[in-house]
Parts: C-alpha cells; sequence; structure tokens
C-alpha cells in the first residue's frame, strides 16, 4: 500500500543488497531505497517462545501479547543485542487487555522504566464498516464490551460467572411451538450427563428443559430421553451442540457422541443437524456470550430446568484463577451445555479490534 517492494519466504534480489540469512523461511525482506540492504524481519509465533533464544534483534512486535506469558515477553527483551554500535532498541507489543495479569502489573500498576502504553478503543477506528461497533455492544455485556472495545483493564473472573441471570427476570413459563426445529446442546461429562434443549430464533432463546443422569449415563441414554419427551413434536427437526471432545473416538468404539446422537435421534424419525465446535469455545468469551444474552434480554428459561439455573445463580470464579470452580461436583455440567450452544449461535463473531500498545 505504501509502495514498498517486499519478498516474503525467499531470497530477496541480489540488487536490494546482501541478505543477512542463508535461508529465508519465515523471513520478510523490504527494499529500502538508498539502503545498501534490504530490512529483513522474522517473523513466526510465540506457541513455544523457547525457540526464539537463539536470536539477535534490533527491535519486536509482539501481537495479542495477552495470550502469552510474562517469560515470553522476558525471552524476546534478552535478544535485544548485537547490533551496532548506537543502536536504539525498541519493543512494541499490541493486545486486549485481559484482566489484571502481566500486562497490567507491568505496564500499569507499576510501570517499567522507558515505557509508555497508549490505549485506543474501536470507536477511534475510521475505517470500520457503519454500525459496526453498534452491533458489538448489542451483543456484549457491559463489562465485556469495556475490555474489547473500550481497552479498559477489568477484573472478568471474579465472583459469579453467570452474572447478568436473574431468576426473576430471566425465568418464565416456555411453550414448545411443536412445528419449529429444536435445538439440544450436551455437555460429555460421565456423571453427571446433561444435556439442555429448547428453540431459538436469530435473537432470542427459549430454554425448555433439560436432561440430568447421574450414574453410569450413556450418550445414548440422553438421546432417547429427550425423543421419548419430544414424541408429540411434528416437526422432529433438530439442531446439535458440544464441545469438540463430543467428536473423539476411543479404543472401544469407533463411534463418537455426535454419532451416536445423530444415529438414535435419526431412528426414531427425527432430521438431524450438527453444529459442533472444532475447538473448545475461548473460556471466558463464551461465558461472557451467556451474560450478554441475559443482559440484552434474549433468553428465558423454565423454571423446570432447575440443574441449569442452580449452575447460573451458584457456578463462580476460582479465587485467584481464570477457572471455574468446580469443587461442587454437581455444579458447571448444565451451563458448560448451554455456552457450547450460545457461543455458537449468539457471540459477536467478530473481533472488536480494541487494543492497548504497550513499548
Amino acid at each position: 500500500d505504501v509502495g514498498l517492494e517486499y519478498v516474503f519466504n525467499k531470497k530477496p534480489p541480489e540488487d536490494w543488497g546482501h541478505s543477512l540469512f542463508p535461508e529465508h523461511e519465515r523471513i520478510l525482506s523490504v527494499r529500502v531505497p538508498g539502503c545498501l540492504r534490504p530490512c529483513q524481519i522474522q517473523t513466526g509465533t510465540m506457541d513455544n517462545y523457547q525457540a526464539h533464544r537463539g536470536i539477535d534483534t534490533g527491535w519486536f512486535w509482539l501481537d495479542e501479547s495477552r495470550d502469552m506469558c510474562s517469560e515470553a515477553f522476558d525471552v524476546m527483551l534478552s535478544r535485544l543485542r548485537g547490533q551496532p554500535s548506537g543502536t536504539k532498541y525498541r519493543t512494541l507489543s499490541t493486545t486486549t487487555p485481559n484482566g489484571f495479569g502481566w500486562l497490567y502489573r507491568r505496564f500499569v500498576a507499576d510501570p517499567v522504566p522507558n515505557s509508555h502504553i497508549i490505549r485506543a478503543s474501536t470507536t477511534e477506528n475510521p475505517y470500520l464498516p457503519p454500525g459496526f461497533v453498534e452491533n458489538l455492544r448489542a451483543q456484549y455485556t457491559a463489562n465485556f464490551a469495556k475490555q474489547e472495545i473500550d481497552g479498559e483493564f477489568l477484573n472478568l473472573t471474579a465472583g459469579q460467572a453467570y452474572y447478568a441471570f436473574a431468576r426473576t427476570r430471566h425465568c418464565g413459563q416456555v411453550t414448545i411451538d411443536r412445528l419449529r426445529p429444536m435445538f439440544y446442546a450436551m455437555d460429555w461429562n460421565v456423571s453427571p450427563l446433561c444435556a439442555v434443549y429448547g428453540q431459538h430464533d436469530s435473537r432470542t432463546c427459549l430454554v425448555s428443559g433439560e436432561i440430568y443422569i447421574q450414574g453410569s449415563g450413556r450418550t445414548a441414554d440422553a438421546a432417547e430421553e429427550f425423543v421419548r419427551r419430544m414424541a408429540a413434536h411434528r416437526n422432529k427437526s433438530v439442531v446439535i451442540y458440544g464441545d469438540m471432545s463430543g467428536a473423539n473416538r476411543d479404543t472401544r468404539q469407533d463411534s463418537t457422541d455426535y454419532d451416536i446422537l445423530d444415529r438414535v435421534m435419526k431412528a426414531a424419525g427425527w432430521s438431524v443437524e450438527i453444529k459442533r465446535n472444532y475447538s473448545n469455545p475461548p473460556f471466558i468469551e463464551s461465558i461472557e456470550a451467556v451474560n450478554a444474552t441475559f443482559e440484552h434480554g434474549r433468553c428465558v428459561v423454565d423454571p423446570a430446568c432447575k440443574r441449569l439455573i442452580t449452575d447460573l445463580e451458584q457456578v463462580a470464579w476460582k479465587e485467584g484463577a481464570k477457572v471455574l470452580d468446580k469443587s461442587n461436583a454437581e455444579l458447571t455440567h448444565c451451563s458448560d451445555a448451554f455456552r457450547y450452544f450460545i457461543f455458537k449461535e449468539f457471540n459477536a463473531n467478530q473481533k472488536s479490534g480494541s487494543s492497548a500498545i504497550f513499548n
């Protein structure tokens, strides 16, 4: 866009000047007018940050550093060396905040020397299409919007996980329309084995029932119970949701949990569509998606869903950790099934683009 010539993953032309690398995989080479050699940038991921210990560099830029640990940043910091005398070493990090973690402690609470933070909101981006930010705010909770859109540091992992749910506001009698498709969302735990089901459209979700089997519950047992309860349904169409573990096979059988649901329901005359998550939903984001459906009044839970309601009222964050408190073995399972469905159908589906920049 700015008119610079560059090559990636291959050796630059000889007339650009001498290349410093014998191999050019993951190397971005940019021709700089008036310079004796190209500017060369090594690119890569931080999945294995230890692999970067062997390089010397004059600067680095880490994107989405919220997903890295502080040691990864320190490893890269130690590689700022080996450059010509007088080099002013620089680092740049762009990210959306994520709670009061190492980035907050290091650059906000007690800033390291020679560092500076620039806060930017998605609303300041002039290149977004009309209504983009408004659409995000309509789908996020107020707190999540402050983090993802406005770039604020917030603690989203303390106290009640599903804080936006209120029994007095979000519980009510749900009547199933026997001509409309059903949704069926499952948590693949063995004991208890849990599923929630109901109906939805693009704006609202009605949870009409739950299945909760203690002991050695089987996926087929839950499917058969759903079919029995929905015997009067005339449309007999269901969409199935769950996390990635439902697609796992083991040494005892070739069928996955999704295969079992598909087989049992089709045998009972139902048409089946499967919308599984091919990777487990992002933890905090999926919980905030559930909170957003309640905060914006898009979900009603039938009082018959006692286990799900208990989860929504009692599931809490584990103190000092970004995980749910699972000390009560009866909690989290129904709400896990519910959030798999919600994240698939009611999440914002787009990154907000808000960021904080550290250098």
